[in-house]
This record gives structure tokens, sequence and C-alpha cells, in this order.
């Protein structure tokens, strides 16, 4: 590739916007997107989830102006550049208009309003950052995570009209000045080497020029160090198969797959679709194994029975429906379940039918119902078998009642939490203290088999006095394959307020961090060099697609962000030998295997032909296995079609 031959100089073209909001993230067709390239606010994505654009092109005294708005609150941005752009020059003309701001997304602890430049952007909470803070001081921070390091400051009274902000940025010396306060600033540090750059801001702000340049011998290194990271992948994934058309499912008619495992028939996965006629399973080849003649709004299969298949719990009819809207934006029905039924895998016989409890009316809205992450727990009758639980909408969709009951439907005990645990992968039946008997985590708040109260979290009280952290998000709970090694952790994340290590016996915090918000969790085998599978959590509101990577002792390993969308990626496994791959699914320029320390080792080219010119939220994605323990096939569903894709070798 030969190198680019002259400087490149990107100005945001704020005066060719039309009066109004820009770039609204719902939206994706809005007129307004086709002006944004080569820029964009990551903190807002295009097409990704529910989130305001809180940009809007203005007429002011000083001219054409973008105002960030303090909708949320969260921060707002507008960046170039690719991850590997180290040195340039870095420009914008600025109104800070406001001095404060509350309850961030972003930190609790955030209380002054600024606005200014950012760059080297290593994650969306990983930066350079220079500007105007609060009105009255200019600051350069070095940011990571909740640790904002001033590098340099001058207190300022600010002049009528706009401030000039620049920063020049030369391997390890950052210079940035502000002509109209007479102030500049140097510093020598290199946290950061690279990174995207552009305009950042919390609270309100006016940007009326918005500038990066890199010289032509910057551009040349620029080329250089892409040839380098293509390089990189291609020796990373060498061995690594590509992936190749598989095949595709029929989904017309409004089926969606709701289960493959092995339930109907050992050492094979079947499929099971939910449509408005009910249920079907059927084989990977097309045959029709049963039906059952109720749609499901959830499917969680069992364990395998010591007599051999599956049983399937089901949550069916309607309590209740009402309008509402996805996360995506789009208007759907929201309909809770009446009854939960449980089926025998094989051939769909119903072996239990029972009402949903009565849910407390005095606690605000239900959204749904919903079952713990392991169902089908009971060996016997009268010993527990799965927990029904509650989504409730005044919580952010997260709940406060457990119903437990046994394997024929039978209730045991119900239960209230103080602190409320969060979505479906909050609420688990597992053996937390290793004492060979089951126990409950909803959340922050442990129980035993039998409904007795073992412990809570130490730091509930300090969690929720953070904004946005009002409920544990997610739980895990050690695999046993990590016993011998480990001591017997849980792990809550605990939206905004991070990640809580904790002790399965006690319930006291061993480690934190302050990650984002913490909002979904997985384990994975995605290194060797060390024992059993490591976990990963995403985060969400206000930073989305910042993916960290834990040892099994709780340890951070390394923070990344492949793509600014990242819920619904998944581990995989893909070769026949060795750790598994974090496949990144959520957008066309992110799609590929990554491996343990997020490096890219295959793009999938195939899938990425697939995603093009589509937004997250109209390519559903899942992995899928013909057979258990297999290899993972990855699918995209597009329209009414789920393509399939496998290892070529």
């Amino acid at each position: 590739m030969s190198a680019p031959e002259g400087p490149l100089s990107l100005m945001f073209p704020v005066e060719s916007f039309p009066e109004g909001e820009i770039a609204p993230p719902m939206e994706p067709d809005h007129p307004t997107w086709d002006l944004m390239p080569p820029w964009t606010d990551p903190l807002a994505d295009r097409g990704a989830y529910r989130t305001p654009s809180s940009k809007a092109r203005i007429e002011t005294p000083h001219g054409p102006a973008i105002r960030f708005t303090d909708r949320g609150p969260k921060p707002h941005a507008l960046v170039t550049g690719e991850t590997w752009w180290r040195n340039a020059h870095l420009g914008c003309r600025v109104v800070p208009t406001a001095r404060g701001v509350e309850h961030c997304n972003d930190g609790w602890f955030l209380a002054d309003a600024h606005a200014g430049l950012v760059f080297r952007i290593e994650t969306s909470r990983r930066y350079y950052f220079f500007g105007i803070e609060a009105r009255d001081r200019l600051v350069l921070y070095r940011r990571n995570d909740d640790d904002w390091h001033v590098l340099d400051w001058r207190r300022v009274e600010l002049p009528d009209g706009p401030l000039t902000l620049e920063a020049e940025l030369r391997d390890d010396l950052i210079t940035v000045r502000c002509p109209e306060c007479d102030v500049e600033l140097y510093a020598r540090d290199e946290a950061f080497p690279a990174g995207r750059m552009g305009f950042r801001s919390l609270g309100e702000s006016e940007l009326l020029a918005l500038s990066v340049e890199v010289d032509a011998e910057e551009r040349a290194r620029n080329a250089e160090r892409l040839t380098a990271l293509r390089e990189r992948t291609a020796r990373l994934g060498r061995d690594v198969p590509d992936a190749v058309p598989a095949g595709e499912f029929d989904l017309s008619g409004g089926l969606t797959l709701k289960a493959c495992c092995d339930f109907a028939a050992e050492g094979r996965n079947d499929l099971l679709f939910n449509g408005q006629d009910g249920l079907t399973a059927h084989t990977w080849e097309g045959e029709e194994l049963w039906r059952h003649p109720e749609p499901a709004f959830l499917c969680e299969p069992g364990p395998v029975r010591p007599e051999g298949g599956r049983r399937l719990y089901l949550l069916v009819g309607c309590r209740q429906s009402r309008d509402w809207f996805t996360t995506a934006g789009h208007p759907t029905k929201n309909t809770v379940a009446d009854e939960l039924v449980v089926l025998d895998g094989t051939d769909g016989r119903e072996l239990v039918r029972r009402k949903l409890p009565e849910d407390p009316v005095s606690t605000g809205e239900l959204r749904k119902y919903d079952l713990s992450f392991e169902v089908g727990c009971g060996e016997r009758p009268g010993v527990l078998d799965f927990i029904v639980r509650q989504w409730r909408q005044e919580l952010g969709g997260a709940g406060l009642h457990l119903w437990a009951y046994d394997m024929e439907g039978e209730e045991l005990w119900q239960r209230q939490v103080e602190t409320p645990y969060g979505h479906h992968g909050a609420v688990h039946c597992a053996d937390i203290n290793r004492d060979g008997e089951l126990e409950v985590l909803a959340g922050g708040t442990c129980f035993s088999a039998g409904g007795e109260l073992m412990w809570t979290h130490d730091l509930a009280d300090e969690m929720r006095r953070i904004h946005g952290a009002d409920h544990y998000d997610s739980v895990l709970v050690q695999p046993p394959e990590l016993w011998p090694h480990a001591d017997p952790l849980v792990v809550l994340a605990a939206g905004s307020a991070g990640v809580y290590v904790v002790d399965a016996l006690t319930g006291r915090t061993r480690a934190l961090h302050r990650v984002g918000h913490a909002q979904w969790t997985a384990w994975g085998r995605l290194r060797d060099d060390m024992p059993g599978p490591q976990f990963m959590v995403g985060t969400r509101w206000g930073n989305y697609g910042i993916l960290s990577l834990f040892s099994p002792a709780g340890e951070r390993l390394w923070a990344a962000q492949p793509d600014y969308v990242l819920q619904g990626s998944k581990p995989v496994k893909w070769s026949p030998e060795g750790p598994e791959f974090m496949w990144i699914n959520t957008s066309e320029s992110g799609m590929g295997l990554y491996d343990g320390e997020c490096r890219l080792v295959k793009p999938l080219e195939a899938l990425r032909r697939a995603f093009r010119g589509k937004t997250r939220m109209q390519v559903p994605a899942r992995a899928l296995r013909r057979r258990p323990g297999g290899r993972h096939r990855l699918a995209l569903t597009i329209g009414e079609r789920m393509l399939l894709f496998r290892p070529e070798h």
C-alpha cells in the first residue's frame, strides 16, 4: 500500500447541517447522518440503543453552532480518526454555557460541566482531555476510568464570546493552549500512545468549529501503523479458520429460534422455533419432531436428566398487554405471561402447568415475569427446582420478589430482597458456597435452598447511592472447574458502580473495579495461561461497548472497545484446539474473532458483507452448535432469514 501524500485536514461541517437535531441514534436514515462522516459520536452510536442525540444545529450571535445538551445527563462527543493515530494538531471554538451537572452515568462524582478537546482515545473512559471546566479553569487531564489525573491546569476568567482551544501532539509531548485566556500548558506523558481525536462535552456547550490536522509525515507513519496492524492480524489468524456460508433458516411468518441444544435426543442438538401458532421442534436437517400449540415468551432448557432428555420451561399466556418501546426505540406490545408450562423435550408432552404468582401491585408496574438463570435443578419433588422472578418498570427492568418452586410446580417459598436484582443473568440457583447444597443468589442477596437469608452484599448501600447503580444488572457464579484453584467468589455487575468481586461465603467485597456501567457478564476460555475460564464484563448506558477481561480471581487484565455497541458479543469455540475467541458481532467494522488480549485475529469478511449497510438493531446475532460441545456456527438474522456460517475447515 502506497503512503498517502500531503497533509490531512478534517473539519466538522457545522454550517452544512440544517437547524434542528442532528444524528439521532434511533433514526439511522435521518438525512443529517449523511453529513457526519468521517465524524461520529461514539456515545450515541447510529442505530444502536435508545439514547438521546443531545446535539442540535442552532444559530448563535457568534454564528452557526452545534449545541450539546445535558439530557441524561451524559457526555457526548464528536471524534474522527482511527485507533492507531498518534500525532496531530486539534482545534475548536466553543462557548461553555454550563457550570455544573447532576447525576452523570459516566461518573457519579462528576459535578462540573466541561467542554473541550479529547485525543488519543483508548476507550470512551481512557483518553486525554483539554478544556474548560466549570467555566472557571482550563485543565489538561489524563483520564483512566474514574481517575481524572491533572497533568496541568490554570484558573481563568472567561472573556465574552467563544474560546479557542488548541492541542499539539508530538510523541510524548502534549502542548495545549487557549489564546483568549493567554494560557499555554505542557505535559510529557505516554500512558495512551494513540487513538481517535475530537471534541467532548459534559453539560451544555456550543461548538462553533472543530478540526483535526495531520501533516504529511505523520500520515505516512499512520499508514505504516495500519500496515503493521494488518500484518499482525494476518499472523495471528494464519491458522484460524475463516467463516464460510453454511445454509440458512427460513424465519418467515414471525418465527424466532428459542433453543438449540440436546433437548430431544442424546448427542445431538435440535432446534426449537416459536411462532404465532406455537412451538415447533426440528432437527437441523428439517425433520419435524413435535409441536406445542402455544407460543412462548420465554423458553429455558433444563439440564440433561439422568433418565435422558431435558425439560423445557416455558412462560405462556397473556395476563396483561400494553404498548411499549424497546431499548432499540421500536414500538412493540409488552405482554406479561400468565402461566408456567414444563414440557418433556423428547416429545413435547406437557409435564407441569401452573398459574404464575400474583405479583404485588404496591411495587409499581410489572414489565414481565422471568425465570432464574438455572432451571431444572431439582431431582425430586419438594426440593428447589427453579425461581420465578419479575421485571419492574419503575426499577429499570429489575425486581424485588422471588418465588421458589419444585419440579412439580409446587411453590416452596417466596421472598423479597431489599436491594433490587437486575436482568436475566442476575438470579441464580447454584452451589455458591460449595457445601453440596443449592443456594439462590438474587443480585447481592443470597438465600439457602429453603429460603433462609444467608448474606447480603456489604456495599449494597454504597452502590445504591451511585447514580445509575439502582440494581445488580448481572451476576456470575464461579463454575465448578475453578473450585480447586480459587477461593469461592461471586461477581456482581452493578451498573454505574462497576464490578464487585465478592466472597461467596459472606458477601464481603474483595475487589472493586470502576469499569463504567457494568451491564452484562460471561465466562470464557480466552486464555490458556491461567487455570479455568476468565470472566468478561461489558458496559452500556453512558459508555457502550467497553469490554473488560478478568482473571478467575477477579483481577482486571485489560479493557478495550472493539466497537461502541458490543452487547450480544460472546466467546465461541471456533478452532478444534486452543482457547475460545471473542466474537464481536455488533457492527460491520468490529465484526471478527478476537483473542484473549482483544487483538483481532480474523475479520470474518463473509459476515461483514452480510452486515454491510445495516445497523446493530437490524442484525441480531447468536452462536449455535450442531453437536453438544462441538464448534460453534455463527448466525446473523437479516429480515426473515437466519444466515449460518461455519469454520471453513
